[in-house]
Order: structure tokens, then sequence, then C-alpha cells
């Protein structure tokens, strides 16, 4: 499936799910004939025709291909569907139908593709990991009293699910904010750390750059609420927790 398509799994889902909240419905349900309104329904129509546009194979062959073996994308398109199907749904659906329910999936999103592609959209997470080595073969590693181990840090970037930047380390005990000083950081990113790179200076050096960053506080640090802002009310996907704050605070 991955090979299959032009983006990572989680972007195509997040569009598709973005479709799905506009009230297209209420345009097609105007249609006459009940055959167009259950074969296929014009919701999941424009569902399909967005997923269509992410693939490599852009052909009806290649959507019914990918949709058939791939239970992910059945998954995110409510099932498979048969190619008479798909194919009297592209030729008989109205064109002022689907031009109408385009324009409501526009007028939604408008203040949004106005930013599609700025650099501020752009998100990257920041992690070190463990590689263990032979004490044997590389004496110089040594982590344990009888273990190796040497340290790699690497800048991730989300969406299109690639490694940016790595940095080796050999010490392996070496705190993750070492290895984080030799990072380049890029103007209008966001970055994503854990708790272990919080470090005043640290983050100075990130604003310093044009960057962004979201990163969990450290028990212990002082801080006053400017202001609480009220939570969205959303369905969120198997696996996401919900936010329980969000505030606006003064450290």
């Amino acid at each position: 499936m991955q090979s299959t398509i032009t983006e990572s799994l989680t972007l195509v889902a997040l569009v598709l799910r973005a479709v799905a909240r506009v009230a297209t419905n209420q345009v097609f349900a105007r249609d006459p004939y009940e055959s167009r309104r259950t074969a296929l329904p014009g919701p999941r129509l424009l569902q399909v025709l967005v997923f269509y546009q992410f693939l490599k194979d852009p052909t009806q062959a290649g959507l019914r291909r990918v949709v058939d073996e791939s239970p992910v994308a059945q998954e995110m398109l409510g099932g498979t569907f048969a190619r008479n199907t798909l194919a009297n749904a592209l030729t008989q659906r109205e064109l002022d139908q689907m031009i109408e329910a385009w324009l409501l999936l526009l007028a939604q999103y408008r203040p949004f593709l106005a930013r599609c592609g700025q650099k501020f959209a752009r998100i990257a997470a920041v992690d070190a990991s463990l590689l263990k080595l032979s004490l044997a073969a590389f004496d110089w590693a040594r982590y344990r009293q009888k273990t190796g181990a040497a340290k790699i840090t690497c800048v991730f970037e989300w969406v299109r699910g690639v490694p940016q930047q790595f940095v080796f380390s050999a010490a392996a005990k070496a705190h993750d904010l070492v290895a984080a000083q030799q990072l380049k950081w890029s103007e209008h990113w966001t970055y994503l750390f854990d708790r272990g790179y919080f470090s005043f200076p640290f983050l100075t050096d990130l604003i310093n750059a044009g960057a962004h960053f979201v990163i969990r506080l450290k028990a212990g640090v002082n801080y006053q609420i400017v202001q609480r802002h009220v939570l969205p009310t959303v369905k969120l996907p198997a696996g996401i927790k919900a936010l329980t704050s969000d505030w606006t605070v003064r450290l």
C-alpha cells in the first residue's frame, strides 16, 4: 500500500477525514434516483476521488486494485466497490451536484488552503535512540560494565515520514541536548521534543532560528496561566488521546 500512493497514509487519512466532516450529503440527498443515492453515495464518491489523487497509478484500474488489495484503503473508503458501480457513479452523477459539493468543501476549507505549502506548516519530531554494540569489536563504546552502545539522534519529517538529519554520538551516556546542539533548525518549522530536551537556552536557540517547538515541561517548572481556551469537540481516531486543557501561560 505504501508504494502505491504518493503521500503517507497518515496524511491521506487526515485529508479524507476532513472531506467527511463537510455536510455534502445535503446536496446529494436531493438526487431523484435512489440507485445513485445508495450504490455509491455522493459523499463517499468525493472521498474516492480525493483518494484517487494520491495514487501513483492514476487510472480507474489502479484505484480499484489498491482498494481491493488494501484493508487500510478499504477502512478509509468504507469498503470495496464494483467496477460498474464506480463507472456509473462517475458518468451518471449530475455535474451540477458535483460542482455544488466541491464548492461546499472549498467554502469550508478556503481559509486553510491559503496556508497550504507554507513553511510554518512543516513538522518534524526529534528523538534519540541507543545502538547496541559489541565491546569486543568497539572497545570505545562502553555503556555498561559489560555492554556497549552509541547514540543516534534523528530529526524525522512527520508528513513525508523520512529522516532529515542524523547525529551520531560515540558516548551513549551523553545527554540528548549535547547531540542536539549539532542539529540545524529551519525557519518556520515546528519541532516536537520530549521533556529530555527541555532547556531554556536550547529553546531560545530555536526561537532565534525562526523555528517553533512543542515540548513537555519538566516537573517543578513554574508558570502562570494567562488565558484558558475552549477545547474543540472532535471525534479522534483510535489511539489518539484527547487534550485535557489549552492554556496560554507565562513562564
